[in-house]
């Protein structure tokens, strides 16, 4: 029988910042503080940025079902992110915004309507609080402010800057991502004889606007912008408290903007901002990194139900769900095609398991009883191993293998105790259903055929069969075709059908 007990003091995540697997122990027993760094709205959203949200989704909705009470956090960056991720130059933002003849603020609008609609798509829980970096601005300047006080900022020209390397006297900077200040001197540009900053590795707090630049804001420094550095530690403490629990985000962001928020956590107040750094791994299509700025995206991701090469949603989840969180994810109609497929047959598996009744009396087989307990224990064990999900499928898969052999008369299901049946039952639906985020598919073409008219449907099939009105039992076989479905007569004369 599952043990939430048990299986919550037994977790464990891969720590980005001590590079090794550490036990979960929440800062408040029982709650857990997560902060997710959220989109630029500033173009479409790429299926690396949805792989990064949906690993965070199945990290919500575990810790969820595990019992802890989640608090999660995911930003909107609608001002402060420079091109190239650089302190100079112009806000992408506010270049895509000119390009498209709208406000910088409306283009920002619109594609945060664009990301959440995708979120919506792909069946993401939304977070429970979702702060935008222009309504915290004065959060942000308060923030600057005290900073300011310290050694560890300066100003310079309208502008204020963290001094990196009196901060790196004190803190080892380069502790999350592994980038040494040495090896960054060596790397970076001289500044240009109008640049503000002391050194080249310096980052921006606050930004002096440019005269053509349209989103700013007056400050004690100068009317301009937060940097987005500033921006995700400033609202996640704002709503997470300091230190919170989990920080995540997608593995570019490592450096330099994880980097530089731990630092200006430790550097005022002398505290990590967050225990735990999780981060997501690449998306990889056509051999290379899929980015926006390297134009490696698919086509408008809200046409993607149009896209031979995206037959359903769900087949990306599936996709993810397959790889471990930390590995690339090599993206391919072939690959996208078979984990179709894949879905399928886990949601038939499914829709078969909550059929079944568990048995009053049984006859356990040893080892397939043995098997299914070895199944339902490496669910768990791999959930709770760094959310191994593409272990945790495995073993999923070694029970779903015993739900064919049921449906097609191989097994029966007084072959497992009423007690293994159950934990199996249990085990499978949760994994599937509660954590990995799978649904059964409503959409096939325009229209919804919900399991009531298919079984109407079957009925109508049965009757005209029996009256030898064989044309209507070629349209009825037609439309269940048209939208995904497939039945087959079993030697009793019942009817079966599926997900296909």
């Amino acid at each position: 029988m599952l043990d939430k007990k048990n299986l919550r003091e037994g977790l464990s995540f891969y720590n980005t910042i001590s590079r090794k697997k550490e036990k979960f122990v929440p800062l408040n027993p029982g709650r857990v503080g997560l902060y997710v760094c959220g989109p630029t709205v500033y173009g479409p959203v790429h299926l690396g940025n949805v792989r990064t949200f949906l690993v965070f989704d199945v990290l919500y909705r575990y810790l969820r079902w595990l019992g802890f009470q989640v608090k999660y956090v995911r930003n909107i960056t609608d001002v402060g992110h420079l091109l190239h991720d650089a302190d100079e130059g112009e806000d992408k933002v506010a270049i895509q915004a000119r390009k498209e003849g709208k406000h910088p603020m409306e283009l920002a609008d619109h594609y945060t309507r664009y990301f959440e609609d995708v979120m919506q798509t792909f069946k993401l829980h939304p977070p429970n609080i979702s702060p935008t970096a222009t309504g915290h601005l004065i959060e942000q300047q308060g923030f600057i402010e005290k900073l300011s006080q310290t050694a560890y900022a300066y100003s310079s020209h309208g502008s204020v800057y963290f001094d990196i390397h009196r901060y790196a006297k004190d803190y080892s900077y380069g502790s999350l991502s592994g980038n040494k200040l040495e090896e960054q001197k060596s790397l970076s540009r001289p500044l240009q004889g109008s640049s503000a900053k002391q050194a080249p590795e310096d980052f921006a707090l606050w930004k002096k606007a440019d005269p053509n630049h349209i989103m700013r804001w007056p400050s004690p420094w100068s009317d301009g912008f937060p940097g987005w550095h500033t921006e995700c530690v400033v609202m996640s403490q704002s709503y997470l408290g300091l230190p919170f629990d989990i920080h995540g985000g997608g593995m570019d962001l490592i450096f330099p903007h994880h980097e530089c928020e731990l630092a200006q956590s430790l550097a005022l107040t002398g505290n990590p901002l967050a225990q735990y750094w999780l981060h997501a791994n690449m998306v990889v299509f056509q051999n290379k990194k899929m980015s926006r700025s390297e134009q490696s995206t698919l086509p408008a991701l809200k046409d993607f139900e149009d896209l031979r090469i995206f037959p359903h949603p769900e087949a990306f989840r599936m996709l993810v769900s397959q790889a471990h969180y930390r590995s690339t994810l090599d993206l391919s109609e072939t690959a996208l095609i078979s984990a179709q497929k894949t879905y399928l047959r886990l949601i038939n598996g499914l829709k078969t398991l909550k059929s079944f009744q568990t048995p009053r009396a049984s006859t356990p087989q040893e080892d397939l009883e043995r098997k299914i307990k070895k199944a339902c224990e490496g669910v768990w064990q791999a959930m709770n191993d760094d959310l191994n999900t593409a272990v945790a499928l495995s073993h999923v898969f070694d029970i779903l293998s015993y739900i064919r052999a049921v449906e097609e008369g191989q097994a029966t299901l007084k072959d497992l105790s009423p007690e293994t049946h159950t934990d199996m039952k249990n085990t499978y639906i949760a994994c599937v259903e509660e954590i990995l985020g799978f649904s059964f598919p409503q959409a096939f073409g325009s229209s919804e055929l919900p399991d009531t008219r298919i079984d109407l449907l079957l009925r109508l099939y049965v009757k005209n069969k029996q009256a030898k009105d064989y044309d209507s039992v070629e349209i009825i076989r037609a439309y269940f075709k048209a939208h995904g479905i497939s039945f087959q007569e079993r030697r009793d004369g019942t009817l079966s059908w599926k997900y296909t």
